[in-house]
């Protein structure tokens, strides 16, 4: 039998499903969406100048009228990325991809435009 990681393949098979199951995110994979958090707003509150930056680099014309973490997903890498659905506006919404590093410096690597809050967050 072969080991991963000093399991069978079929115990490291069983404790993926387990994981999935369970909604506990694995290495490189998103967990399920969750309300944001103090830790989610005070990253938000980081990065705002930074994310308005981004969209009107994009080519976006306007200005935030709010900017309120509603949802939020992570992933780990080599530090975590924060997948983050944002209202900017009584009706608009965007989606964030923000790294924070393990020496906790956070910044914007990703940005969605005109997203609405029905739309769910996906790795990007």
């Amino acid at each position: 039998l072969k080991l991963v990681n000093g399991l069978t393949r079929r115990q490291a098979q069983g404790s993926q499903t387990m994981a999935m199951v369970c909604g506990a995110p694995m290495p490189g994979g998103t967990g399920d969406a969750k309300d944001a958090d103090e830790e989610v707003h005070t990253i938000c509150a980081g990065v705002k100048d930074a994310t308005l930056a981004a969209a009107q680099g994009k080519g976006w014309n306007g200005l935030f009228t709010e900017f309120t973490a509603l949802k939020y997903k992570t992933q780990v890498v080599a530090g975590i990325n924060y997948f983050i659905k944002v209202r900017i506006g009584e009706t608009k919404h965007i989606h964030i991809r923000v790294f924070k590093g393990f020496d906790g410096n956070a910044a914007v690597h990703g940005l969605q435009l005109d997203k609405g809050e029905a739309d769910e967050i996906e790795y990007f």
